[in-house]
């Protein structure tokens, strides 16, 4: 997990990247995560979900997070394809 101390800051950050550059994966990844640690999940479900779309061969811990989140959602069946790539 991302340890922070000012989650709203950290969340305005990554948001101002994305409006600067709208093809930057790791910004959605790190607000999936952010969103994640404030139980804010379909939230976090959408940002991971786009920055695998920009990226489809993101890096391992993308597909494990949003697996995760989607098991926190009840949404079993489509979490497990997601989990095995990681």
């Amino acid at each position: 997990p991302i340890h922070v101390s000012d989650f709203d800051g950290a969340i305005e950050d990554h948001l101002t990247i994305i409006e600067i550059d709208p093809t930057n994966y790791e910004s959605r990844t790190e607000l999936g995560e952010l969103y994640g640690q404030q139980n804010e999940l379909k939230k976090a479900l959408k940002y991971f979900d786009e920055a695998i779309e920009i990226k489809p061969t993101s890096e391992a811990r993308i597909f494990y997070n949003r697996g995760v989140i989607k098991l926190h959602l009840g949404n079993r069946e489509n979490a497990f394809p997601d989990l095995f790539k990681a």
